[in-house]
């Protein structure tokens, strides 16, 4: 309301991913709120990150939400 936004961002060190989906069967009640959120305008965001030889995260993409 206030001319904010606000954004949940899930970070997904996997090589084999290529979207991020809460576990609903595990706990439903998480995917509500998200779902919750969402509804409200609340971004759901997926980052997708490797690590370096250093061990610092690297962005490699974004992936989408599937709830």
């Amino acid at each position: 309301k206030g001319g904010y936004e606000a954004s949940i961002v899930f970070m997904i060190c996997r090589s084999d991913v290529y979207s991020f989906t809460p576990n609903e069967e595990s706990c439903p009640q998480f995917v509500t709120h998200l779902r919750n959120a969402q509804n409200k305008g609340v971004h759901l965001r997926a980052l997708k990150v490797n690590f370096d030889e250093k061990g610092k995260w690297v962005f490699d993409r974004m992936l989408p939400v599937v709830i």
